[in-house]
């Protein structure tokens, strides 16, 4: 098993109300079994205390203990993985490698492996950064963006009002907007929820910090807008907490630590009658198939994170008409 950081540079400036990125390094794992190459990706997020360098030295540590990576050393490194000690984004990428050869030992597929439904093409939003009103136009048209059937909208407290109506002005379609934590207040979220009309608006993503539980449960008895829990969902989540004060979650396997919590977060979030919507970092398509194996369980994909990236080098997936699929 080898791996090696990938820079990624991006088409555009990737705005989001904590940060702006003109690249991105992920770690990309790969392995043979039996002839045929293995992928597998991690995407840190200092969101949560990652960078390149500190996944770097996690596979660092754990390509010195396991210098061969065969079916007779799975259930080792299998017992590394639970040691928790690894960043969450380590974890799956490490995890979905080793359930990848595990299946491939056992030849089977990986729907098969993970007993969930094969699914076939689905549809996907596309994000709009952060960016000054005056510019949504001109990308809108640069990146054809009416072949979605939704649109994702990154706001801060400063951008939010102006360019939702900016947007609303030029596209009908369904708008999830994403604040990413940026409001401070529950009366900050309804101050711009007042501001704008809701007539295409599907849910507001994280608009308070995960940290603001009293301001959070606060909000949700202000307003009747579905409120979709990102940041506050990570790999071991307060259930009570996100069912009692959101309407979903946005399942990100870079969060959760492997795909099979990944699918249990999910039945969890449908179990409890909650919106199921599956999310990326900026990631190449080898994590967006990961993703995309999971869409049989969510009502929403939000895996647009390989667009982002300019000459995307594996081609794990394709999209066309706003769908994605596996070539």
């Amino acid at each position: 098993m080898k791996a090696e950081l990938v820079k990624f540079d991006l088409k555009y400036d990737w705005a989001i109300s904590r940060n702006t990125s003109t690249f991105k390094q992920n770690l990309i794992i790969q392995q043979e079994v039996n002839g045929k190459t293995l992928w597998s990706e991690v995407a840190p997020n200092i969101r949560y205390n990652e960078t390149p360098e500190s996944v770097l030295l996690e596979w660092e540590s754990f390509s010195s203990q396991f210098k061969s990576a065969n079916f007779q050393e799975l259930n080792q490194m299998r017992q590394y993985l639970q040691s928790g000690q690894l960043s969450h984004s380590f974890a799956f990428g490490l995890n979905y490698m080793l359930d990848q050869m595990e299946a491939n030992f056992k030849n089977q597929s990986l729907p098969e492996f993970y007993n969930i439904p094969r699914i076939g093409d689905f549809p996907i939003s596309y994000t709009i950064p952060i960016m000054e009103e005056g510019k949504i136009e001109r990308f809108i048209a640069q990146n054809n963006l009416t072949r979605f059937d939704h649109i994702k909208l990154k706001v801060n407290k400063t951008t939010a009002e102006g360019t939702f109506k900016e947007l609303t002005r030029l596209l009908k379609m369904p708008i999830m907007v994403d604040g990413n934590e940026c409001f401070q207040s529950s009366e900050e979220v309804i101050d711009f929820l007042n501001s704008i009309d809701k007539s295409n608006l599907i849910f507001l993503e994280q608009p308070l910090p995960s940290s603001f539980k009293g301001e959070i449960e606060k909000l949700k008895q202000m307003t009747e807008i579905k409120l979709i829990a990102d940041e506050s969902i990570e790999l071991n989540p307060d259930w009570e907490f996100l069912i009692k004060n959101f309407d979903g979650v946005n399942v990100k396997l870079m969060k959760c630590g492997s795909i099979q919590n990944g699918i249990q977060q999910l039945y969890t979030a449908k179990d409890n009658n909650m919106t199921t919507m599956i999310g990326c970092m900026i990631e190449s398509t080898i994590g967006i198939k990961a993703a995309l194996g999971l869409c049989s369980l969510v009502d929403y994909a939000d895996l647009d994170g390989f667009l982002v990236i300019d000459n995307e080098p594996y081609q794990q997936v394709v999209e066309k008409a706003g769908c994605i699929y596996l070539p």
